[in-house]
């Protein structure tokens, strides 16, 4: 079923989108702009920051190198720990040889403040002298700060836990003539390597840089640094977060520029900068919370709601404005036109404006006054036309009835002298006179139909029904019939039509029944109809000879028949009568399977008000 809209209601909702895209556009493009701009802004700062940061951390980390180079330069040193491993010596000339190399390493390390230990490994990388007794002997052969060192990165950092402290680590590849000879190892504390990493100047309250390495050549990423959120995470594993992908994991596989979409190791989503530190197998993460970043937008996305809202009611309030001044007049035009569709034909539509609606109010005037003079004219012809036919009727019916008058007398006089022959002359000269009297009043009932004036009042079809049955009473009462009429409901109307249209209906149900089975009629009502508007169906149902289907339509003709005047009297009339009836009430009629084997006949009238 179709949902009507109102004119005024399409008016509304096309001036409120007129005035609604512009601005959720508009709304929606600054926002845009407005959010890239603060994340291209953050971005370049991000970059700054992380590449100062990248610059102390590669500081920190080459001073480590150059103290690592300083040792494994120094020739004394290099002859005395080739000597310890390639000569047989006295126990007494390795005594001295170690306490020369320990004393070099000694001096190294008071040179620096954050150096904690340093060691010299021989060639299988064993500890063979230390700044600390207990170091000497180890075995450090594994560690990856010694894996990653050689001839041509003859330094590599790491950093590492020794007991609860957590220190950085430098390998030095030593060579002397060409030949390896060992290594040179460092300790250190990484208290400014940790200033460094603690350093969140313009990051924010959820900004941080992050260092981070991966155990291993494919183990879990770890932080190097104590992280914001933990100080205790330094070189525990790092979660890399699900859905987009780590910034961590970006800058060890080699993205070293800027991560927009990302998250961290809490899974948040950032905005990071990243960049590798030379000299090692570390990445920098300098980053910051995306909800930080963007919380500057809020107040825009607010400000720009309030906006949309305000200009929603105004456009909303003017749209409605409009819209009423625009269908105002349409609706009076409207309401003009009803009460001339009901007969008022003093209506006349107001011109309160000077634009189409107005031409069209003044069209419309002027074609009710048209209406008006036609409707006289025809008035005219048509109280000319029922004259012609009342006295056309009469001049018809006069010579027949004459026709008929003159057989019986003939007839009366002299039918004892007439032979059988003329006497079967005389009735078919009185039955053909009879039948074309009936052909004469029928064909009058037939045009009076459409051109006599029918007032619409309240009809209750079922008294209607049982007027019909009454009139045909005598017919009833001679067939045995049985006419069984149920609650019918009630329509607007014309009562004389109705009982006439009931009348014709179940006299032909009386005719037309089967030789020897009394008739059984049934007039019901069925489920209301859905179409165009409101609607009844009617149906009357008999047990007669019925309809073929083939013949169902075309019988509604004037003057169509499927039985001769000898075998079913009629004129063949009633059925189109019927048909003009139903039309004037705005209905259809159609044949139909009937309940009771016979024929059944469905009318839908119209449901509308009275005129």
């Amino acid at each position: 079923m179709s949902i009507r809209t109102s004119l005024r209601t399409k008016l509304g909702l096309a001036l409120l989108a007129v005035a609604l895209v512009p601005t959720v556009v508009a709304s929606v493009l600054v926002f845009t702009t407005q959010r890239s701009t603060i994340i291209d802004d953050r971005l370049e700062r991000l970059r700054a920051i992380a590449t100062v940061q990248q610059s102390r951390i590669e500081a920190w980390v080459a001073a480590s190198e150059d103290n690592v180079a300083l040792i494994a330069s120094r020739t004394r040193f290099r002859i005395e720990l080739r000597d310890m491993q390639d000569r047989v010596i006295s126990e007494v000339d390795r005594q001295v040889k170690l306490n020369t190399i320990t004393g070099i390493l000694e001096d190294a390390s008071g040179a620096s403040q954050n150096v904690v230990e340093v060691h010299a490994l021989d060639r299988s990388g064993r500890v063979v002298a230390s700044t600390s007794a207990l170091r000497v002997g180890s075995e450090l052969a594994d560690a990856p700060y010694l894996a990653g060192a050689g001839p041509d990165d003859p330094s590599v950092s790491h950093v590492d836990g020794s007991g609860d402290e957590l220190v950085g680590v430098h390998g030095g590849f030593v060579e002397l003539d060409g030949e390896h000879i060992g290594w040179v190892v460092i300790e250190q504390r990484l208290e400014a390597l940790v200033e460094v990493l603690e350093d969140r100047s313009g990051l924010g309250s959820t900004g941080e840089a992050v260092l981070v390495r991966r155990d291993g050549f494919s183990g879990p990423i770890v932080s190097i640094g104590p992280l914001k959120s933990s100080a205790a995470s330094a070189l525990a594993p790092l979660p890399t977060g699900d859905g987009v992908e780590s910034a961590a994991v970006r800058v060890l596989d080699g993205d070293h520029g800027n991560a927009v979409d990302a998250v961290d190791y809490r899974g948040e989503p950032v905005i990071a900068a990243t960049r590798p530190i030379d000299g090692t197998d570390w990445g920098l993460v300098v980053k910051q919370d995306r909800s930080e970043i963007l919380a500057a937008t809020n107040g825009l996305r607010n400000t720009l709601v309030v906006a949309a809202a305000a200009v929603t009611a105004l456009a909303m309030t003017g749209a409605w404005l409009v819209a009423r001044q625009l269908t105002r007049n349409i609706g009076d035009l409207t309401a003009t036109a009803r009460r001339v569709a009901r007969g008022d034909r003093s209506a006349r539509a107001k011109v309160a404006t000077r634009d189409e609606l107005a031409e069209l109010a003044v069209a419309f005037n002027r074609m009710t006054d048209d209406l008006v003079g036609h409707e006289a004219e025809l008035e005219t012809r048509k109280t000319q036309l029922e004259s012609f036919l009342y006295v056309s009727s009469h001049d018809l019916k006069t010579p027949l009835r004459s026709i008929s008058s003159f057989s019986q007398l003939l007839r009366l006089d002299f039918g004892p002298g007439l032979d059988d022959r003329a006497g079967h002359y005389l009735e078919r000269i009185e039955q053909g006179a009879t039948r074309t009297i009936d052909v004469i009043d029928d064909l009058l009932a037939y045009v009076r139909v459409d051109h006599v004036d029918h007032e619409s009042e309240q009809v209750d079809l079922t008294a209607a029904a049982v007027d019909a049955r009454d009139l045909l009473g005598p017919i009833i009462a001679e067939k045995h019939a049985e006419v069984r009429i149920g609650e019918l409901g009630h329509i607007e109307g014309n009562q004389p039509l109705i009982v006439q249209l009931f009348q014709n209906l179940i006299g032909n149900a009386l005719k037309f029944a089967r030789d020897g089975v009394p008739p059984v009629i049934d007039v019901t009502t069925l489920d209301r109809a859905n179409g165009d508007g409101p609607a009844l169906r009617l149906v009357v149902a008999d047990n007669g000879v019925g309809v073929p289907p083939e013949h169902r339509t075309r019988i509604f003709a004037p003057f169509e028949r499927l039985h001769s005047a000898d075998e079913v009297p009629g004129t063949g009339l009633g059925l189109a009568v019927c048909q003009r009836i139903v039309a004037l009430h705005d209905g259809t009629i159609e044949f139909a399977d009937s309940p009771l084997g016979g024929a059944a006949v469905e009318v839908t009238l119209a449901c509308r008000e009275a005129v």
